[in-house]
């Protein structure tokens, strides 16, 4: 069992990542996370070595529904232009 940490860059988030089978690459870190290789710093956190996720920031991105659905704010829908609907005569 190995533990990761993983810094996505672009969107300013940090994961803790734990694989309980080789092989630890890092297509197998980043695999249920959706997230690029090019976009993230990956650090591998052995058992001497502890990182408190205190100590990194996150950046609020408010175009990210997923990050915003977990702190529990609601994005509005937005109409789709297109078709009105008919009037009932």
């Amino acid at each position: 069992m190995k533990r990761f940490l993983v810094e996505n860059l672009k969107k300013g988030t940090t994961l803790k990542i734990v694989l309980h089978s080789p092989p630890y690459e890092n297509e197998n870190i980043l695999y249920k996370t959706g997230y690029k290789e090019q976009d993230c710093k990956i650090t591998d956190l052995s058992a001497n070595n502890s990182i408190d996720l205190n100590d990194f920031d996150s950046i609020d991105n408010e175009h990210d529904e997923a990050e915003n659905s977990l702190m529990g704010k609601k994005i509005p829908k937005k109409k789709k232009p297109g078709r009105q609907p008919k009037e009932k005569k």
